[in-house]
């Protein structure tokens, strides 16, 4: 079978752990809620860039922001799309979005598309079921202990 390549960023903010996020089609990324990457930072417009997946071939499009948006040591025009590639770090003022890519099936790609499956969905329920009945066990048998202690009290 043969193998496409699937794209993500490695996204460093400062006193934050590191994020990846895969890049299936098109994402945006900013400030704003309504970002596919949210980035709660002052340097980071509510709508900073645009990426782009065509053809295996990742784009950027720097929509905006008051500070310098570079890829390397070049600065994005604001308004202007670049092609990005494996290894490519985007800065914008302290945060960093490096380029990653990976080798992968056409069928595993399909399926990140596709976002989670019935089945997954099936089990996660079925988890958060066996967790809330454990935890009603749980609470009963707390309570049938304190019930025994008070027993044992009121005979002493």
């Amino acid at each position: 079978m043969a193998k496409i390549l699937k794209y993500g960023l490695e996204i460093k903010v400062p006193k934050s752990d590191k994020r990846f996020v895969d890049v299936l089609e098109n994402l945006t990324f900013g400030s704003s809620d309504s970002c596919d990457v949210v980035v709660d930072d002052e340097s980071i417009a509510p709508l900073h860039l645009k990426f782009k997946l065509e053809d295996e071939v990742l784009s950027v499009t720097n929509m905006g922001g008051s500070g310098k948006t570079k890829v390397g040591r070049h600065e994005l025009g604001q308004g202007k799309t670049y092609i990005v590639d494996k290894g490519d770090k985007i800065s914008m003022n302290k945060i960093v979005v490096i380029i990653r890519t990976e080798k992968i099936d056409e069928e595993e790609l399909n399926r990140l598309k596709a976002g989670p499956s019935a089945i997954d969905e099936v089990d996660e329920v079925e988890e958060q079921q066996e967790e809330a009945a454990e935890e009603v066990e749980q609470e009963q048998e707390e309570e049938a202990a304190e019930e025994v202690e008070q027993e044992q009290e009121e005979e002493a």
